[in-house]
């Protein structure tokens, strides 16, 4: 098993791969030092004024932010009794309690594998999601695909490999 993957009695954690943490990091440094090096070179005069001092704080906070996530990551799926936390990407639902979950299948979109989670009631799940998610369920379902899926390669794992944890949490 991946190095990011943590197995419990109780429940499984999956972090962010290091290989994506460190890609995110040069990103962020990147980032940085282009964005104070535009400002600079473009506005010497403004390097002293209050307005370049806003201007750096409403870029730097969010890369601030960026950069504590980067090295406090959050796990992007969790799967214990309970049922299974979903931030695997930006489409992730949150949690999904077992007895919201009707199936789980695997199906291929486009020629990449997922596994989908067919809901008991997916209206009534959707109710707990912002705006952007409820329509990509919609989405989804008009599709023909399962409301919800889970792309398991941010994890480093295969969809059988996911789909395994998954089933051995869900058996009662």
């Amino acid at each position: 098993m991946q190095e990011n993957v943590k197995i419990a009695e109780n429940e499984i954690v999956i972090y962010p791969r290091k290989d994506k943490l460190r890609t995110r990091r040069i990103i962020i440094v990147a980032g940085c030092i282009g964005a104070v090096a535009s400002f600079y070179t473009s506005h010497p005069s403004m390097s002293q004024s209050i307005g370049m001092a806003i201007i750096f704080g409403l870029i730097f906070i969010p890369i601030g932010f960026e950069i504590y996530r980067t090295f406090h990551p959050k796990p992007l799926c969790v799967i214990n009794r309970e049922g299974l936390l979903d931030r695997i990407t930006v489409f992730g639902v949150g949690w999904i309690k077992w007895n919201e979950i009707k199936e789980l299948k695997i199906f291929q979109s486009v020629k990449i594998n997922f596994i989908g989670v067919t809901l008991n009631e997916h209206q009534a799940f959707s109710t707990k999601l912002n705006l952007f998610k409820k329509l990509y369920l919609k989405l989804n379902v008009k599709l023909g695909y399962p409301p919800v899926s889970f792309y398991p390669a941010p994890l480093g794992l295969t969809v059988d490999e996911l789909l395994k944890l998954i089933e051995e949490f869900r058996k009662p």
